[in-house]
């Protein structure tokens, strides 16, 4: 199941692009839930790295309240 959610996530975000502040929302709330799915399998190094792109697209987009929520959720 968590293969096929990932396979999934990852085929929505070759789809958006890099400039739209609605698209960085959107990938920056896939990566969050790419950040829990490898969490949840104890995949720690992949986990920070989806974290790190969640947190790069919410700066970006000025999503400043989702990237202090994926900040708290990632390290509680």
């Amino acid at each position: 199941m968590h293969a096929e959610a990932m396979e999934n996530y990852f085929a929505i975000l070759k789809e958006f692009g890099e400039a739209d502040k609605k698209e960085l929302w959107i990938k920056g709330m896939l990566y969050e839930d790419l950040c829990n799915l490898y969490s949840n399998q104890v995949l720690t190094e992949k986990s920070t790295e989806a974290y790190q792109q969640a947190e790069d697209c919410f700066m970006r987009c000025d999503c400043k309240f989702l990237f202090f929520y994926v900040q708290f959720s990632f390290r509680h």
